[in-house]
């Protein structure tokens, strides 16, 4: 059982990073991309912003897909979806089929990104959950970490389509391990056909379930938040602090290992404390995080220190807020899963593509609209963990 239950860890977390590459393995040549498209930084950004939302809304209907027809089923149709979007994207001449390109490749990972939650809940219905939550987002910094920095000598060895060649191969590899090692292990079917009807009911169903949206939206505000700064991060370090493509892709590895140090918090604080709890220590460290941002910047000039200690702090409690905001949120939903998976990741996805594009649209050649948007958006969730309740009597301890 311990092995099988590794593999499908392991499995959840090739699943969930392919839906990460996307997002970071280009970062490190937006400036060359936007000067071979010649088109502005904000309509660059406007890439992962739309990527973001397909990449959200597409969950929606992966979801009821992966509780009626199986996780598989759902993996391979989105795999082969998202490796079209790759090759629109590796063969574009101008912005436009790049755009396209992204928008197929956020269709088909919504999937990735249902399953890889699904299948754990699928196998832990107590308190086991957030600890395997807390591997799997420890064990995912390695794609933010890694796909900057791959992505960075891919730009200076290959130019800037290698970082989409990169995407499709590993694709590919994902649906081959999937298609190797991923079995059904438990699918709730809606009763008859299929039908928008029994997919409305069953998201109406998720949406009343106690505590999940305050839950799913305090994932969406931190997370979003982290999201703006990985998008701001290229123009901050190459535009503003004068630093190379190499040097920006190595130095965001810092903040980014503060997630990985949050994620193991996270099951640490787990052991004494309530999910709701441990997930408002992590709320309180991102806002402190963005407060200290914020004021440093504002009084002194902008430097490497002023930006990565923030982030660093942030990143620590985002990475605490990651794994018990998903436990929590679908922890009592049982064999629905996939739908709730498919609502909370949907939700979180497109307040990313949302506030990221509207750091693009505000970005003024400082740090301020970015520093703004996180303290704004970490207050949102501090504001909706104050109506926590306990989730159905539910308390973490080993």
């Amino acid at each position: 059982m311990m092995h099988k239950n590794a593999i499908y860890l392991l499995l959840a977390i090739g699943l969930m990073t392919v839906g990460q590459v996307p997002a970071g393995i280009y970062l490190p040549a937006v400036i060359t991309m936007s000067q071979y498209f010649h088109v502005s930084h904000g309509e660059i950004q406007y890439v992962v912003g739309i990527y973001l939302f397909f990449y959200g809304a597409s969950q929606l209907i992966y979801g009821p897909l992966s509780d009626y027809f199986g996780r598989r089923f759902t993996v391979f149709l989105g795999l082969i979806i998202f490796c079209i979007g790759s090759i629109i994207s590796i063969f574009s001449k101008n912005i436009l089929f790049l755009y396209i390109g992204s928008i197929v490749q956020g269709m088909g990972l919504g999937s990735v990104a249902v399953v890889s939650m699904a299948i754990l809940r699928d196998l832990f219905n107590d308190k086991r959950l957030l600890n395997f939550t807390s591997y799997q987002s420890a064990a995912m910094i390695v794609t933010p970490l890694a796909a900057p920095v791959i992505g960075s000598y891919l730009l200076i060895c290959f130019g800037w389509r290698a970082a989409f060649v990169f995407q499709l191969f590993y694709g590919i590899m994902v649906l081959l391990l999937s298609y190797r090692y991923l079995v059904e292990i438990r699918v709730k079917k809606s009763g008859g056909r299929f039908s928008i009807g029994q997919v409305m009911k069953n998201y109406k169903e998720v949406i009343r379930s106690k505590n999940f949206l305050e839950f799913g939206l305090c994932r969406v505000f931190i997370i979003s938040g982290g999201t703006a700064y990985a998008i701001s991060a290229p123009f901050l370090y190459q535009g503003i602090l004068r630093l190379t493509p190499v040097q920006y892709a190595w130095l965001v590895i810092l903040p980014a290992l503060g997630f990985f140090v949050g994620s193991f918090l996270s099951k640490y604080f787990g052991k004494f404390n309530s999910i709701e709890q441990v997930l408002k220590i992590g709320i309180y460290i991102s806002f402190f995080s963005c407060l200290l941002f914020l004021a440093w910047n504002s009084v002194f000039s902008v430097s490497l220190l002023s930006i990565m200690i923030p982030m660093l702090i942030y990143k620590v409690g985002s990475g605490i807020v990651f794994p018990s905001a998903i436990a929590g949120a679908i922890l009592p939903l049982g064999t629905l899963a996939g739908t709730a998976a498919a609502l909370v990741g949907s939700i979180q996805n497109l307040g990313r593509g949302f506030f990221s594009t509207i750091v693009g649209v505000f970005y003024a050649g400082n740090i301020f609209p970015l520093a703004i948007t996180m303290l704004l958006l970490s207050l949102l969730a501090l504001f909706v963990s104050f109506r926590f309740k306990a989730i159905n009597g539910f308390h973490v301890s080993n």
